[in-house]
């Protein structure tokens, strides 16, 4: 799960695209409406990728979910628990405090 990814996602209020990166246990990005992500992983021998990430909106707005988020709000927490062969191209369903939001991850750069 190592790299840099594109990230789209939809929710039931609309739809984003950021980037996430992948790396030594730890994940960091963002997207186009200003949210920052930081979180960690990890990977198990039978390739279940099992993490968090802290998603911060500083400036405020309307999550994808609909939920609106006002500015310097403290982070949301999103665990997520993904299997290794479907972390790539397919939709993940993630469900998050805020509603379910359906993510496709797809590969930039190895690292």
């Amino acid at each position: 799960m190592r790299g840099v990814y594109q990230m789209e996602f939809t929710g039931r209020a609309g739809q984003g695209v950021g980037t996430l990166t992948f790396a030594d246990g730890k994940l960091a990005g963002l997207d186009a409406a200003g949210g920052v992500y930081k979180g960690e992983f990890s990977t198990t021998p039978g390739g279940e990728i099992t993490g968090y990430a802290d998603l911060n909106f500083p400036n405020g707005g309307q999550l994808v979910t609909g939920a609106i988020v006002a500015a310097g709000s403290a982070p949301m927490r999103i665990p997520f628990a993904i299997t290794q062969e479907n972390a790539e191209g397919h939709i993940l369903r993630i469900e998050t405090p805020t509603g379910p939001v359906n993510v496709r991850l797809t590969l930039i750069s190895a690292l």
